[in-house]
């Protein structure tokens, strides 16, 4: 049951991040649509740095930019709207 609840929780705090991504890329300007993928892709690099080993690293690397991928589609889904 805990299990269940911690899902339904991640997921619910994703939504306001994922919307805050879409109103940042709808702005008229580039560079706020940006502004998450690029704080993301920052943080991915310290999980990287902090690694013991190089596959561990790299493994955390990618896996850390899976939100940074999907911030990015959101941003060019509507870069390319308008």
């Amino acid at each position: 049951m805990h299990v269940f609840l911690y899902g339904i929780t991640g997921i619910l705090s994703l939504i306001p991040i994922i919307l805050l991504q879409i109103f940042l890329s709808k702005k008229e300007s580039k560079i706020p649509g940006l502004i998450l993928p690029t704080i993301n892709f920052l943080f991915s690099l310290l999980y990287l740095l902090q690694a013991m080993t190089f596959l561990v690293g790299l493994v955390a690397f990618l896996l850390a930019n899976i939100p940074t991928i999907i911030f990015l589609l959101i941003y060019l889904t509507h870069r390319r709207k308008k």
